[in-house]
């Protein structure tokens, strides 16, 4: 696991905690080679360390052993091989049953563990991950010994690696002819050269880039496979209906199934195309005010257009789960960056505030006692004009060092420029 972990109640943390009196975004471990600190994100209910509530920002370095309590919880974080344990405050875990959960503290990637929640409600068991693939023992082989044979798999690989790349290399350039070829025509003309090339080239009309392709040129497929290819194909847009609205009758003729596609298209490009807005003003954020906003660039970070985040959250063949995390990544991001530019406005207006503070602005005035009063309330006057004699005077004490240095300690790393 790589910092940051995230913790709290939205299931986009990293470590989520469904319990109600746990923040959305509770809390955030950040780590390196040299240190691990726990920092609370300004919870509702707050962190207790050895039973002192952890200000919000406050960077608590994880030793050897950390132990903390958020509500009926109990955290303990611990670097090394260890995991940190969860289960509620006053209970004991038993030896033989530990706690773990993916280390915070620990740098490097490791499977996570299984996770076991004990409490007076009967929380479920522990949740073990799949046991991997038995290998199987040779003849004549001593007990305990067992062998995977792999030459055979390594052997066809090899055979058809050379033909699977020239199969795919054939096919990228037959796209891109299509697309140049259909986008050149005339928009009256394009449907019509559809059909005569699913005529001409048999099999082209089952080809999903095909069909897609159609889809955007505003074309239909005529003849788009055999029947029983249709009905797999309605059946597989079914089951994806079915898992993304359970509780809905699914499309079943061909008319619903392009409606439900379409709106599926529609969300999508909605859904990227905020995506890229919300980035952007993150990153610029970050670019005015001299902080550090995104912790972790990834390829999503560097799509830069709605159209090229669907290419590679959507890349059936190279993207998977991991894809779809990073995703989660650069949401679960943005939660912490509001939560940090929240925590950093607030430390902003009490720099601004200390600024008027009566007590400093008595203190600064030399005049006599009896004249005291009105020299202060002068001495008032004089400061809240000059701060309020141009916005720049207001934004560059809200947002000046007092700023960065709180939105560091929640956002993570921050400098100005």
């Amino acid at each position: 696991m790589s910092s940051p972990v995230r913790i709290g109640r939205n299931p986009l943390n990293d470590l989520p905690l469904p319990f109600p009196f746990v923040s959305g975004w509770h809390a955030v471990v950040r780590f390196d080679d040299a240190q691990a600190k726990f920092f609370d994100l300004g919870s509702t209910n707050g962190t207790l360390l050895n039973g002192r509530k952890i200000q919000a920002g406050e960077a608590v370095v994880i030793g050897e052993m950390l132990s903390v309590t958020i509500g009926k919880l109990e955290l303990r974080f611990r670097r090394g091989e260890a995991v940190s344990s969860v289960h509620p405050a006053g209970y004991a875990v038993p030896p033989a049953a530990p706690v773990p959960i993916p280390a915070a503290a620990v740098p490097q990637p490791q499977p996570p563990g299984p996770i076991h929640a004990h409490g007076s409600q009967g929380w479920p068991a522990a949740v073990e991950p799949p046991a991997p693939p038995r290998p199987v023992a040779m003849p004549g082989e001593p007990a305990g010994t067992a062998h995977v044979q792999m030459g055979d798999v390594h052997h066809a690989i090899q055979r058809m690696r050379p033909l699977y790349d020239a199969y795919r290399h054939a096919w990228a350039k037959v796209q891109q002819e299509l697309q140049s070829s259909l986008g050149g025509m005339h928009p009256s003309m394009q449907e019509f050269a559809i059909s005569v090339l699913a005529r001409e080239f048999s099999g082209l009309s089952k080809e999903p880039d095909f069909g897609a392709l159609a889809r955007r040129l505003g074309a239909r497929v005529p003849g788009g496979g055999a029947e029983s290819t249709g009905a797999e194909s309605t059946d597989a847009v079914a089951r994806l209906a079915l898992g993304v609205r359970p509780d809905e009758e699914p499309p079943r003729s061909p008319e619903d199934v392009e409606r439900f596609l379409a709106c599926v298209e529609d969300v999508l490009r909605a859904s990227a195309k905020a995506f890229v807005e919300l980035q952007k003003g993150q990153e610029q954020f970050g670019r005015e005010l001299g902080v550090r906003t995104i912790k972790e660039f990834t390829p999503l970070h560097a799509a830069g257009t709605p159209d090229n985040v669907l290419k590679y959250l959507l890349d059936w063949q190279k993207g998977g789960p991991h894809r779809t995390q990073e995703l989660v990544g650069v949401y679960a991001d943005l939660g912490i960056h509001q939560i940090a530019l929240l925590n950093g406005v607030m430390e902003g207006v009490r720099s601004l505030l200390a600024l008027l503070d009566p007590a400093e602005i008595e203190r600064s005035v030399s005049s006599a006692w009896g004249s005291r009063g009105a020299s202060a309330w002068k001495a008032f006057v004089q400061r809240y004009q000059e701060l309020t004699e141009t916005d720049r005077n207001i934004t560059e004490h809200v947002f000046g060092p007092e700023f960065a240095r709180a939105y560091a300690e929640v956002g993570g790393e921050g400098s100005r420029g």
